[in-house]
């Protein structure tokens, strides 16, 4: 029964995979409508495997819109891809809200395992 210790290390399980996933967003800036961040970051962080939502502090404002870096962090179990699930569950929920328009993709980086 002299088992090592090394022997046990690669026994742990991963069950999430943590990403964080920039886009860049546009909406019409706030002289011309109000608009919500706080009730537009609760519709995000109310889709599925979406735990943090936060958009960056600065701002680019051109031609009446506002333009920032909207930041999520992702939970997705190994099985699933994150390419796969921002095209097929996150992207079009997050479209569905109106007063924000998703410009780009900017980065998706793994941060951590769990």
């Amino acid at each position: 029964m002299n088992r090592k210790w090394n022997n046990f290390v690669n026994e742990a399980r991963i069950d999430q995979i943590i990403y964080e996933v920039n886009f860049l967003m546009r909406y019409k800036s706030e002289s011309e409508s109000l608009i919500n961040l706080t009730k537009i970051k609760d519709e995000i962080r109310s889709i599925e495997n979406v735990t943090v939502v936060r958009t960056a502090e600065e701002i680019q404002i051109l031609s009446g819109y506002e333009y920032r870096d909207l930041i999520l962090k992702v939970a997705l179990p190994p099985t699933r891809k994150i390419k796969d699930e921002l095209l097929q569950d996150i992207v079009p929920k997050i479209k569905e809200i109106k007063e924000i328009t998703l410009i780009k993709l900017a980065s998706i980086e793994r941060i951590s395992e769990r």
